[in-house]
Formats: structure tokens, C-alpha cells, sequence
């Protein structure tokens, strides 16, 4: 009885360790770029792209068409990119 509680352990503990590995190799793929501000916003081809600045750096990127609706010019917010592309941005 005791073994199958031993090896019900290791089992459980050893899924949760992978579990929490594969999160952690997710989180860094994202990059949080932080305070932006949407200096700009378009279209180009039928997608929506917004221009974003933070100090010298300009960032123009591809967004979902709902987030270029709601979001006004001049909008500070925190903006992350996971492989280079939109993520997020919450302002």
C-alpha cells in the first residue's frame, strides 16, 4: 500500500514539474515591451496597424481589428509582443 502511495507521488509530482516547465518556456516567448504610447493607426491591405512609441523606439504592428477600434490616439498602455507580433496591449 505504501509503494502505490510513493509512486502516486513521484507520478503527480513529476506531472506538475512538466506542467510548470512548459509554462515558463510559453512566458519566454512573450516580450514585454512595457509603457507605449499609440502615436498612429491605419489600415494597410484591410488589416489594422497601429504605430506605437516608447521614448525612440517606434513599433508598427498588426492588431486585431477590435482593439484598433477602441483604442484612441494618444493611449498609453502596456504593450507585449510574442514572436515579434501583437499580443497584447492593456491600457
Amino acid at each position: 500500500m505504501g509503494k502505490y502511495v510513493i509512486l502516486l507521488t513521484v507520478i503527480l509530482f513529476l506531472f506538475f514539474v512538466i506542467k510548470k516547465v512548459k509554462s515558463f518556456f510559453k512566458q519566454m516567448k512573450l516580450e514585454n515591451i512595457g509603457y507605449c504610447l499609440v502615436v498612429d493607426k491605419f489600415e494597410k491591405d484591410g488589416k489594422a496597424m497601429v504605430v506605437f512609441q516608447q521614448s525612440e523606439n517606434e513599433w508598427t504592428l498588426f492588431c486585431p481589428y477590435k482593439i484598433y477600434l477602441e483604442t484612441p490616439l494618444l493611449t498609453r498602455g502596456i504593450l507585449t509582443l510574442k514572436d515579434g507580433a501583437f499580443y497584447s496591449f492593456e491600457s
